[in-house]
């Protein structure tokens, strides 16, 4: 029953979800590319060709027909294949929208974009959708279907609100529809928000999975099988990506040096920082801040 509440929520709050950019992208052999905080929900999809995609959640084999559903404010890392490059497709949702405001046919990416601040766009929460999901198979298609139709509304023509938000609608149902299919919930459990939540707020400090299990009230084993299951990484794994993570927020939005932003995210060596950065982002820091934002 709680289950079924839950499903019948998430048709509720899927109505005000609006589509806002739709589009394909042809990666070039080997290409490596990173954006952060990116203000939306994105549905990213296979094409053809093959390479890999980083998150905060774990590295997914992007697969033709294969699907990932990102979660609000995203980070992501993409690694085309040396000799079959990807293409993928993707498409924007912003889970609530001003009534009567413009929609600027685009998604917020990286920290100083004004759309990421804009009071007319905003996350709305669906239950069992707090963390990444992955669709294949018959699932993934009628995704897919969706996904295409989007991709030449927005490519063909300039789209209109109308098809923005009924676009929006479409594929939250199918969501919604997907969730329902599948019975199962993926929720994260109070204890792992709870663990979250202080590492975001501690990143400075000295961080054990010890003593993160006395914050989520929970057993070292216990901690590590919830990090592992609901956010695709070890608990010190995860530490060190929230980490580099807030630094690349901080190298694009202060005018600290890197020393200081190292030391201010709990790196004591600064050379460790680098390289650290340099696997999670393809960069090193000191040219993180010179990267475009992939659109």
């Amino acid at each position: 029953m709680q289950n079924m509440d839950q499903i019948g929520e998430l048709n509720r709050l899927v109505e005000s979800t609006v589509v806002v950019l739709a589009n394909h992208y042809q990666f070039s052999p080997g290409q490596d590319f990173s954006v952060c905080v990116i203000g939306s929900r994105m549905m990213l999809w296979g094409i053809s060709g093959s390479g890999r995609v980083v998150t905060a959640q774990g590295t997914f084999d992007l697969e033709p027909g294969m699907v990932l559903l990102l979660p609000w404010r995203h980070d992501i890392r993409y690694l085309a294949d040396r000799r079959d490059p990807f293409l993928t497709g993707a498409v924007h949702l912003v889970p609530w929208h001003a009534p009567g405001e413009t929609i600027e046919p685009r998604a917020g990416h990286g920290e100083l974009d004004p759309l990421n601040a804009s009071p007319f766009r905003r996350n709305v929460e669906w239950p069992g959708f707090s963390r990444q999901r992955t669709y294949s198979g018959p699932a993934a298609q009628r995704l897919i279907r969706l996904g295409e139709s989007a991709v030449d509304q927005f490519t063909e023509r300039d789209p209109d609100e109308a098809s923005m938000r009924a676009f929006g609608l479409l594929i939250g149902r199918t969501i919604a529809a997907l969730r329902a299919e599948s019975g199962s919930d993926d929720s994260s459990p109070t204890s792992l928000i709870a663990m979250q939540e202080y590492v975001r707020s501690h990143l400075g400090t000295p961080l054990t999975t010890e003593v993160l299990a006395r914050v989520g009230s929970c057993s070292v084993s216990t901690a590590e099988r919830q990090f592992r299951r609901y956010a695709g990484r070890s608990p010190g794994g995860w530490i060190r990506h929230e980490r580099l993570a807030n630094a690349a927020r901080m190298l694009r939005t202060s005018n600290k040096r890197i020393g200081e932003i190292a030391e201010e995210v709990g790196f004591d060596d600064r050379l460790y920082f680098s390289r650290a950065f340099k696997v999670q982002y393809g960069v090193p820091p000191s040219r993180y801040g010179q990267r475009a934002p992939l659109l």
